[in-house]
C-alpha cells in the first residue's frame, strides 16, 4: 500500500486487517490504536477480512481496543473467520457492519496439533491451553452476540458460515450495508 495513503487512513482512524495476524502486524495495529487514546472522541473504524488463527496477537489487539475510550466501528469485508471474528464483534453496539456479500465463519480455533513427541505431559498441557483459549473465545462470542453458550459451543464445534443476513440475525454485527 502507498505509504501516504496508509498514513492518511491511520490519521483518519481507519485500520484495515486483510491478512492473518503475526507479531509484526499486530504490533503495528496496536501502536496505531494506542495513538488514538490521546484523542478519545476520534472514532476508530476497523475493517476486517481475515482468517487469522493467531489467538495471542488477536487477543492483544482485542484487549487494547477494549481499553480505549474511543468509539469503535467494525466492518466485515469479504470473509472473517477464526480469531478475527472476535475483532469484528467488539465494535460499539449499533456500529458493527457487514457488507452484503461478506460472510462470517465460526469453527474450531485449533485443529489437531502435533507436539513433535508423544510425551503425555506435553499433550496434556497443550490440551489444557487449547481448552482455556476456546472457553475465552466462546465467552466473548456469547457476550457480543445473540448466541447462548450452548449454541456457541455447538457452532464452534463444527464449521458454520453465516451470510450477511444471518450474521445480523445472530448478533455478530448490527447492520448490513448495501
Amino acid at each position: 500500500m502507498d505509504d501516504k495513503l496508509f498514513k492518511k487512513m491511520n490519521e483518519d482512524g481507519v485500520i484495515v486487517i486483510t491478512s492473518a495476524l503475526n507479531s509484526e502486524s499486530a504490533n503495528s495495529i496496536i501502536m496505531t490504536l494506542l495513538n488514538f487514546a490521546s484523542t478519545p472522541n476520534k472514532e476508530i473504524q476497523l475493517f476486517v477480512s481475515s482468517s487469522t488463527h493467531d489467538y495471542t496477537n488477536t487477543m492483544a489487539i482485542y484487549d487494547v481496543i477494549k481499553s480505549l475510550p474511543n468509539p469503535i466501528s467494525t466492518y466485515c469485508i469479504g470473509s472473517v473467520s477464526g480469531c478475527a471474528v472476535l475483532l469484528l464483534t467488539l465494535g460499539n453496539k449499533g456500529k458493527r457492519y457487514i457488507l452484503k456479500n461478506s460472510e462470517i465463519t465460526l469453527g474450531e480455533l485449533y485443529g489437531i496439533v502435533g507436539t513433535g513427541s508423544n510425551q503425555q505431559t506435553e499433550v496434556e498441557l497443550l490440551s489444557k491451553d487449547v481448552s482455556y483459549k476456546e472457553q475465552v473465545f466462546e465467552s466473548i462470542i456469547v457476550e457480543n452476540t445473540n448466541l447462548s453458550a450452548d449454541e456457541t459451543k455447538e457452532l464452534c464445534s463444527k464449521s458454520t458460515t453465516f451470510n450477511s443476513n444471518e450474521a445480523v440475525a445472530h448478533g455478530f454485527v448490527d447492520k448490513e450495508l448495501e
